[in-house]
């Protein structure tokens, strides 16, 4: 039922991101990556395995997804990367997979912050 959920997810934001945040004149001429900041959330919710998916395939539909002006599997490698490691962020150290991870609302925000800042500069 988490898959059908990404995927609704991920399918909104990426339509979202084209039709909508693509189209707004932004100062410098780039906008947010909606995308990429679902994500680093989505990562952290389901772990590397659920991230490296949700990034590859999340990227995969924004590179080919009109106007593509860019290489196939550019954003597909770095959504990728970006969701692996907030991923292996979110994973409890501990090792008892029966209890809840104890991280913050503070920790989950700069987590997904920094994924979006780094996968912008793998980008560029």
């Amino acid at each position: 039922m988490s898959a059908l959920v990404s995927v609704v997810v991920v399918a909104f934001t990426v339509v979202l991101q084209v039709t909508v945040v693509d189209r707004i004149a932004f100062p410098g001429g780039a906008g947010p990556s909606l995308v990429l900041l679902v994500v680093a959330a989505l990562a952290l919710a389901g772990g590397p395995m659920a991230g490296v998916l949700t990034g590859f395939l999340a990227g995969l539909a924004l590179d080919v997804a009109p106007p593509g002006s860019h290489f196939v599997g550019q954003n597909a490698l770095v959504f990728c990367l970006v969701g692996y490691f907030c991923g292996l962020l979110a994973e409890d150290s501990s090792g008892d997979r029966s209890a809840e991870p104890g991280h913050t609302a503070l920790f989950e925000i700069l987590v997904t912050a920094a994924g979006a800042v780094c996968g912008e500069a793998l980008v560029a």
